[in-house]
């Protein structure tokens, strides 16, 4: 892509408001309103374009006051770009000031919306946007800032021909085949029923509707299953709960019980340990007294007749029984 700097050979004076290059946000797209003839000479009529522009009165005070041409580039039906203004003089060409000091104008030659763009202008217009948007550092527009005229102001400008490729073209940042597109030489055949796509397009609307409405109506049935579900869970656990707590209390309660019962048998058997060992204290006097008794009755017997001695045997026998 070449282009080609024809700004000293353009009718111009210095009127124009100057900014900084870092203030161009915008990037905005125009037809000349022209038919162009299949043959003519570029430079000619921008030399014409310029003049005009030169001599009009923009102001409306009655005096001529243009500063030049009003695009900063221009492109022929050949697809050749040609640099007409400087990048920081701010034109008057898209009918809205702040956006005429924020932007840069792109012109093509022709009345796109009578007359076809060219396939060439078509392929250098997306070049040198891209370009643009991509290889500028110096001031911050990109693909979403790129704008067709009728978008900024009321006008056709740039033609129905151009303004869906200049929308394809900020919508899919920059990624647009230029084939897509009607351009000269090509046939144009409008489609039987204008209202086809749209129709088959409610048609699908529709039955996606219906799609969402079926799984809509599924998803609240099964909430009410579940808010069902969840509502004997939930008097289920509060039931359980309440049980929970009144075998705790019997647990509690045995607890205790068990508690006192151990002291019981913990006090029965200090008792029984007691009372063994009484009766242990009582056998040992048992067997004292009855070694004792029998020492006796040996030291008595060696005294006594014998009838004696069988009728204290006798006793001692009765009493030991």
């Amino acid at each position: 892509m070449t282009i080609t700097d024809i700004r000293n050979q353009l009718i111009y004076r210095d009127t124009a408001p100057h900014r900084a290059i870092n203030t161009i946000k915008f990037i905005v797209v125009h037809h000349d309103a022209v038919e162009a003839p299949a043959d003519y000479d570029p430079l000619a009529l921008y030399k014409r374009e310029a003049d005009h522009h030169y001599h009009k009165d923009w102001d409306g005070d009655g005096k001529a006051d243009g500063s030049g041409l009003m695009y900063h580039y221009k492109i022929d039906r050949k697809g050749n770009i040609y640099f007409c203004r400087n990048l920081d003089e701010a034109l008057w060409h898209c009918g809205n000031y702040t956006k005429n000091l924020q932007s840069l104008a792109i012109c093509l030659d022709g009345h796109l919306t009578n007359q076809l763009p060219t396939k060439a202008q078509l392929l250098s217009l997306k070049e040198f946007l891209t370009g643009l948007c991509t290889q500028h550092p110096e001031f911050p527009a990109d693909f979403d800032d790129v704008f067709g005229h009728r978008e900024i102001s009321a006008t056709n400008c740039p033609g129905d021909n151009l303004i869906k490729f200049v929308q394809d073209f900020r919508n899919k940042g920059g990624q647009v085949n230029v084939d897509d597109y009607p351009s000269e030489g090509a046939i144009i055949t409008p489609p039987s029923d204008p209202c086809a796509d749209l129709r088959t397009k409610c048609e699908e609307l529709e039955k996606e509707n219906q799609r969402l409405a079926k799984e809509l109506k599924a998803s609240q049935e099964v909430q009410q299953q579940t808010a069902a579900s969840l509502s004997e869970i939930s008097s289920q656990l509060s039931q359980r709960t309440k049980e929970l707590e009144k075998w705790q209390k019997e647990l509690a309660s045995c607890k205790d019980e068990a508690a006192k019962k151990e002291e019981t048998i913990a006090n029965l058997e200090r008792r029984i340990s007691s009372r063994d060992n009484r009766i242990a204290e009582l056998e040992k006097e048992r067997t004292d007294y009855r070694g004792y008794y029998e020492k006796a009755l040996e030291r008595d017997i060696t005294k006594m007749s014998y009838g004696q001695i069988l009728t204290t045997v006798l006793k001692r026998l009765i009493n030991k029984k």
